[in-house]
């Protein structure tokens, strides 16, 4: 089979639809299919990867995340996989490579199958009211929807959602995945543990209440350190790390500093997928406040090394947190407090959760992600034809 996939946004780029895609298409090569990856170039980044076509792009971001307002040429396109031969598309993002992707499709009479990855209207916020309104998207979800064969929803709220806007359009939950041997690739040994402990300033008698993720409002980040706060005054021995980049750094280390705590807040920016490894290994429990999830990689992550889960909650965690099981979820900050305090004193609950989140992360491999997509598509091109 070959498979074009579309994204406007890729490596160097780090965020969940890079990983997925990029394993998308590392798992379809090793079972044997052609994979071409139709994106965007980046200013000062080169590479020789093959398979990889880049195009000239104005760069544009939502909050933290980088896309590139791809300068394509649609014959262009439609001439290379016409000549290549391909089989199926598949998109990735909703900006300009999207509509090459959608013309290109119905231009060469093959599927078009887009996965929805992304709650656009958590994130308006960053944009100027006039530019686009929340009714807007949606607008733009029901003609985007019109021209699938097939669309990926990664959780249930994605589907509903889609379902709610289109009726009848053709959503299948596929849920993430992700590569838990490259994630692991760095050996936590005793001796990597504490050379982390110490980098970060964290006593081996210290616990960790770990997020990770974009620091914006779209994240509730401010609610979730004011959960935390009285979790940090109950209990001397733990410390709380927000991991990622974002515009509410500032704000966080403001109310930190004012609490008395700022020791105790870690706040050290964006860290590269391959290090963070260590932070999740040295960690107790995930926390979140985040209410604009699709299906979030951050808590897959966290499963696979083992933390129990607290978080608000919300459909998209459904199949990741299992109250009373390997973790909890909550309809309040106050409730969260709560929560983690509890966890923080039943050591064997603890325990208990932290073997649950093994068992569970084993459903969110990279593997069977690709081999889920792998059953759409062929499906999809068997009712095509």
């Amino acid at each position: 089979m070959k498979v074009a996939l579309f994204s406007d946004c890729y490596i160097p780029i780090i965020n969940g639809v890079v990983t997925l895609v990029s394993q998308l298409r590392e798992g379809l090569t090793l079972q044997g299919h052609e994979v071409l990856i139709f994106t965007v170039r980046y200013r000062g980044y080169k590479q020789n990867e093959p398979g990889t076509l880049r195009f000239p792009s104005l760069p544009f971001s939502v909050g933290n995340q980088n896309f590139g307002f791809g300068l394509v040429s649609t014959g262009y396109v439609q001439k290379v996989l016409r000549d290549w031969g391909v089989d199926l598309i598949h998109s990735h993002t909703e900006f300009a490579l999207d509509a090459v992707a959608i013309k290109a499709a119905k231009k060469l009479g093959v599927p078009y199958i887009h996965t929805y990855h992304t709650m656009w209207e958590s994130y308006l916020h960053y944009l100027p009211k006039w530019v686009i309104s929340p009714g807007l998207v949606r607008m733009l979800y029901r003609n985007h929807s019109k021209s699938a064969d097939a669309i990926i929803a990664p959780s249930l709220k994605a589907k509903d959602y889609l379902l709610a806007l289109v009726p009848a359009a053709p959503v299948v939950v596929v849920p993430n995945g992700i590569n838990v041997q490259k994630f692991r690739s760095v050996g936590m040994t005793q001796e990597v543990m504490l050379a982390t402990r110490a980098k970060y300033g964290i006593a081996e008698d210290e616990k960790v209440l770990l997020f990770v993720g974009r620091i914006g409002p779209e994240k509730r980040v401010i609610e979730l350190q004011q959960a935390l706060l009285p979790v940090l005054r109950a209990n001397p021995k733990v410390k709380v790390a927000m991991i990622g980049d974002g515009g509410d750094i500032g704000t966080l280390q403001q109310i930190a500093s004012r609490e008395g705590l700022a020791d105790r807040f870690l706040l050290p920016g964006f860290i590269e997928w391959k290090d963070i490894y260590g932070i999740y290994s040295l960690a107790s429990i995930f926390v979140t406040a985040s209410l604009s999830e699709v299906h979030p990689m951050t808590v897959i992550e966290a499963l696979v090394c083992g933390l129990p889960v607290v978080s608000r909650r919300d459909a998209s965690y459904l199949d990741q947190v299992y109250p009373g099981e390997n973790g909890e979820l909550v309809d309040s900050e106050n409730e969260l407090t709560d929560a983690v305090n509890a966890l923080l004193a039943d050591p064997d609950r603890l325990s208990s959760y932290a073997a649950r989140s093994l068992e569970v992360a084993k459903k969110f491999t990279a593997e069977g992600h690709v081999g889920r997509t792998l059953d759409l598509y062929q499906e999809v091109l068997k009712t095509y034809h």
